[in-house]
């Protein structure tokens, strides 16, 4: 697990099974678990184009939601190398930043990932960014 800022980390499903230091969890993986922390799951599968769209918004909501609470918040996927990092990089998106440059801060971060392509171009058609 990777923090990207103080209180956005980046991760994989074993990294949430093991008690880490947040107080919400976004899991994007398929694989279950009991947690006490406030919890939201939304599976879609790895190196496909993400559908419908409508779950990226649907993920940086709960991102946005729990740090507007003060929250820490995990966002993993089954190994933390490409859904987390695109789904992280979405939520930087609309912070602010390029996504290039959302990319490359996660890719400093968190150097083991690798987004898969048709991630990436499911979050540039949802934000309409035009290579």
């Amino acid at each position: 697990m990777n923090f990207i800022f103080s209180r956005l980390a980046l991760g994989s499903v074993w990294d949430a099974r093991t008690e880490p230091p947040v107080d919400a969890i976004l899991n994007l993986s398929e694989f279950h678990y009991p947690t006490n922390r406030v919890y939201r799951s939304l599976y879609f599968p790895d190196g496909v184009y993400i559908h419908p769209l409508a779950l990226i918004g649907e993920c940086t909501e709960f991102i946005r939601d729990q740090l507007r609470q003060g929250h820490r918040v995990l966002v993993h996927c089954a190994e933390g190398i490409s859904r987390s990092c695109v789904i992280g990089a979405a939520y930087l998106y609309e912070c602010g930043m390029s996504l290039d440059e959302a990319l490359a801060l996660i890719r400093e971060k968190r150097p083991i990932v690798n987004p898969a392509p048709p991630l990436i171009r499911a979050v540039r058609d949802y934000y309409g960014i035009i290579d």
